[in-house]
């Protein structure tokens, strides 16, 4: 989830609006819940990148959201994807 949430803040996501929309609710909600686990340097990054972005502020999602690829692999992401799609919850 902290993946696809960096990839929509640095604008790299090819969902649809409504998609980007639910995704960043669900963030929230596990969020919330605290069923997100893992860097909360990320979730903090995430937290100031929704508040406002400057170029500085950019260029640190798109870096850190490369990172989180490459840790957790395009397939991986692409499969949590296909999951919410099969569920009905994104387009």
């Amino acid at each position: 989830m902290i993946t696809i949430m960096l990839k929509v803040l640095d604008g790299k996501c090819k969902m649809a609006e409504s998609d980007k929309r639910f995704t960043t609710s669900l963030y929230d909600a596990l969020l919330a819940d605290d069923c997100i686990q893992g860097d909360s340097d990320l979730s903090g990054l995430i937290a100031e990148a929704r508040r406002g972005m400057s170029e500085e502020l950019r260029l640190r999602v798109y870096e850190e959201r490369l990172l989180a690829e490459t840790r957790l692999g395009r397939p991986v992401m692409k499969a949590f994807k296909g999951r919410l799609r099969e569920a009905g919850l994104i387009a």
